[in-house]
C-alpha cells in the first residue's frame, strides 16, 4: 500500500475517532450535569465549572494522545517502507554488479582462450623459424589473431562502458606487447597496406593500432595505404 493512502486513512480514522471521543464527551457531560449540580434558593440547576473544565481537559489530552500515537504509528511505517526500499536497491545494485562481471568474465573468457590457442600454434610454428612470415600456416594464425584483435577492440568499442574497461585495462597492453614481435607488427601493417576494410572501420583500427604501435616500438606503422 502506498503511503499516501496510508496517510489518508490514518487521517480518516484519527477525524472519525475525534467525532467518537467528542460523542462520548457529550454524553458524560449531560450525566455528569444532573449528578453534580446544586439546588439553589431560588429553585435553580447549576453546574460545577471545575468538573466539566476537567472532564474538558481530559478528553482533549485524550484525543491529543490518540492523534500523537497514529502519527507516530504512521512515521514508523514510513521508516520501515524506506528501509525496504534502500534494501531492495541495494539488492539490485549488487545484482547488476553481478550481471555486470558476469558479462565482462564471459566476453574476456571466449577471447582470451582463441587468442592464447592461436599464439601458443604461432609459438610452435615460429620456434625454428627466421622471424618470417613465408610460412601459409603463420599466416593464417597471424591473420586470425588479428582479426580476434579487430573483433575484441570493435566489441568494447560498441559494447558499453563495462566492455571498453576491458580494452583499455587489459587488451591494449596485451595488443602492445605483441606489436613488438616484429612478425605480429608485420602482418598487420600488411593488411592495412592491402587495404581490408575492417567492416568499414579501416581507418578507426588502424588509429588505434598505430597508437599501440607508438607505445610499443616508439615508432608508427609502416603503411601506404590510407
Amino acid at each position: 500500500m502506498k503511503s499516501k493512502e496510508i496517510f489518508k486513512i490514518t487521517k480518516m480514522v484519527s477525524t472519525l475517532v475525534r467525532i467518537f471521543m467528542l460523542v462520548i464527551a457529550a454524553l458524560l457531560i449531560t450525566s455528569t450535569v444532573y449528578a453534580q449540580t446544586e439546588q439553589t434558593p431560588q429553585g435553580q440547576h447549576t453546574i460545577d465549572p471545575i468538573l466539566l473544565s476537567a472532564i474538558a481537559n481530559i478528553i482533549t489530552a485524550f484525543i491529543a494522545l490518540l492523534t500523537v500515537i497514529i502519527y507516530i504509528k504512521h512515521t514508523l511505517y514510513l521508516s520501515k517502507q524506506t528501509i525496504n526500499a534502500e534494501k531492495q536497491l541495494k539488492i539490485l545494485e549488487f545484482r547488476l554488479e553481478n550481471d555486470r562481471l558476469s558479462r565482462q568474465m564471459s566476453f574476456h573468457s571466449e577471447f582470451q582462450k582463441k587468442l592464447r590457442e592461436i599464439q601458443v600454434q604461432i609459438s610452435k610454428l615460429t620456434a625454428r623459424s627466421d622471424n618470417t612470415i613465408d610460412n601459409k600456416q603463420l599466416d593464417i594464425l597471424l591473420n586470425q589473431y588479428w582479426s580476434l584483435v579487430f573483433d575484441e577492440w570493435f566489441t568494447c568499442r560498441n559494447g558499453g562502458p563495462d566492455l571498453k574497461l576491458l580494452w583499455d585495462k587489459y587488451y591494449k597492453p596485451a595488443v602492445s606487447f605483441a606489436l613488438q614481435n616484429t612478425l605480429y607488427k608485420q602482418k598487420i601493417e600488411k593488411e592495412f597496406n592491402n587495404g581490408r576494410s575492417f567492416l568499414g572501420l579501416h581507418r578507426e583500427f588502424k588509429k588505434e593500432i598505430n597508437e599501440l604501435s607508438w607505445e610499443a616500438t616508439k615508432q608508427g606503422l609502416i603503411s601506404n595505404y590510407i
